[in-house]
């Protein structure tokens, strides 16, 4: 699923991967119990450690959502006025 050694120019071993996971999760958790981020350069860090190693690039993620275009899909049920909801 990674890329190899040479791709990456290093070695991203079982240890390292772990420990990059557990900054994340750290990092999750303080967010989802409304802490401030404690060390912001390292889950950056951390972050770009997994996605090098994914092969996946902001920048080209960001330059394919630009030239994205959205395109409405007309509903194929009619929609009443009012929601009935029935009386228990």
């Amino acid at each position: 699923m990674f890329a190899t050694d040479s791709i990456l120019g290093f070695t991203f071993t079982k240890t390292m991967f772990n420990d990059t996971m557990r900054v994340i999760k750290e990092t999750r958790n303080e967010l989802f119990h409304s802490n401030p981020i404690k060390d912001r350069k390292k889950i950056v860090d951390a972050c770009e450690r997994i996605l090098n190693g994914l092969q996946f690039h902001l920048g080209d993620y960001d330059h394919d959502l630009g030239a994205a275009q959205y395109v409405r899909v007309p509903a194929t049920v009619g929609r009443a006025q009012r929601h009935v909801i029935p009386a228990r």
